[in-house]
């Protein structure tokens, strides 16, 4: 049996991995953010055609990450803005009530590339002006998303080009919504991983952190249990509730030591 001071080590570096991939999620969704604000909401219509391939029906607009304000080292990442009503990319094997989504896509010339999809628009159609109030929902949707994007960078090859255009009725190879079984969803690695992520997040960079107990672990505990996400109380089996704890602990341990040094 490991040593504790061992473990405590152990399950620190978890979490400053764990922190590194939070902090590259929340600064690439504020550099999203912030360029669409300041430049996006104010572009005609021609600067958005060169900038974006606009898909109709489906009121989705696809774009490099690079052309919308995030840095070249996520060059093949597309990021993709559609109706909450209709089918996203207007392919109807992918849903029509949409919801967010990382994905793997083929396009016609065969490259394959990831996707980032956030269903923003309120209407059927494209609204440029919702662009530029990307937040409260959409924030936590992109963490999750994002830490997906990072998992695939770290665990799978990606190409190293892509076209930027597509076929949407030609998608190959859709991750996203692949578990029909929510038990089998939210009980793979993957998935666990982005929903603790964003609960994590949730609770470092919103008013919610200052309402927590963080005094010991277990009155911690009590506070994160009113704060889980639906789907990780309902379909969590105990292995994963385990990891939770386990992870938590880790988090836990990483802020509050600090203060106890004093």
């Amino acid at each position: 049996m490991k040593e504790f001071y061992q473990l405590r080590k152990e399950l620190k570096e978890d979490e400053r991995k764990d922190t590194h991939f939070r902090t590259e999620a929340r600064a690439a969704f504020s550099l999203l953010q912030g360029y669409l604000q300041k430049y996006v909401v104010n572009w005609g219509k021609e600067r958005i055609e060169r900038t974006f391939q606009i898909l109709d029906p489906g009121a989705t607009m696809v774009a490099p990450a690079t052309l919308i304000g995030l840095p070249a080292k996520y060059s093949e990442l597309l990021i993709a803005f559609g109706s909450k009503t209709a089918a996203p990319f207007g392919n109807s094997m992918l849903g029509t009530n949409s919801t967010p989504f990382f994905t793997i896509m083929r396009g016609r010339d065969e490259k394959e590339f990831p996707v980032i999809f956030l269903p923003i628009f309120t209407g059927d159609n494209i609204d440029i002006n919702e662009l530029g109030d990307i937040s409260g929902q959409v924030e936590a949707s992109f963490i999750h998303e994002f830490i997906h994007y990072l998992d695939f960078k770290r665990f799978f090859s990606t190409a190293s080009t892509f076209s930027r255009k597509f076929d949407p009725n030609d998608v190959k190879n859709v991750q996203a919504k692949s578990f029909q079984d929510m038990y089998d969803y939210m009980n793979s690695p993957h998935e666990f991983n982005a929903y603790y992520q964003a609960l994590v997040d949730k609770i470092e960079n919103s008013e919610a952190r200052d309402t927590f107990d963080w005094s010991t672990f277990s009155r911690f505990m009590d506070d994160i249990s009113w704060n889980l996400p639906k789907i990780m109380k309902d379909y969590m089996n105990d292995e994963y509730k385990r990891k939770l704890v386990k992870r938590l602990y880790s988090f836990w341990v990483e802020k509050i030591e600090p203060f106890q040094d004093k």
